[in-house]
């Protein structure tokens, strides 16, 4: 699914964007001028961002990428944000990919994102949409390859019931 060029460009009541996990493209100037965004989450399977597409959030204080596969995209792409004042999380073990890269390297904070434990779907979040994928792994319905390592959520390597009981508790407020 792509976001459409200008799809959102100067909506200025806009203060955090959720990209759903889904989106794969997001088009030029698609969230350009918006100046209250402060906090941006972008989905595992994004493979493309346009010019300018978040050009105009000067005020970004917070990215949380889940991208693992790192593509080329323009400096453009977050034109007036303060890349030594915006805090970028990354996933697990790719804060020297990050540091590589040729745009995401100019933010001057990259971190590793450790808020997101139990979040197979990559959508920010830990839901029942979460306990669905890995009810579907389990059963055979869905394959485990595509959630980037996100579904041995208890870490005990192999997914099963207890991955479920962990986000139980995660959602719950337990863990």
């Amino acid at each position: 699914m792509t976001i459409d060029e200008n799809a959102f460009l100067g909506c200025s009541s806009l203060t955090e964007v959720i990209i759903p996990d889904h989106v794969t493209s997001i088009g030029d100037d698609a969230f350009d001028e918006c100046p209250k965004i402060l906090s941006l989450t972008l989905p595992a399977s994004l493979a493309q961002m346009g010019d300018e597409a978040f050009g105009g959030c000067k005020n970004l204080e917070e990215i949380h990428s889940k991208i693992t596969n790192l593509f080329s995209f323009n400096r453009d792409v977050f034109g007036s944000a303060s890349k030594s004042k915006c805090k970028l999380y990354v996933p697990q073990g790719m804060v020297e990919d990050y540091r590589d890269h040729l745009v995401w390297g100019e933010f001057l904070n990259i971190l590793e994102d450790t808020n997101t434990s139990g979040d197979v779907s990559g959508d920010g979040k830990v839901d029942v949409d979460d306990i669905n994928i890995i009810v579907n792994i389990i059963l055979g319905k869905d394959n485990a390859d595509k959630y980037n390592g996100c579904t041995n959520v208890d870490g005990q390597g192999g997914i099963d019931v207890n991955d479920i009981n962990v986000l139980l508790n995660i959602i719950l407020g337990k863990n």
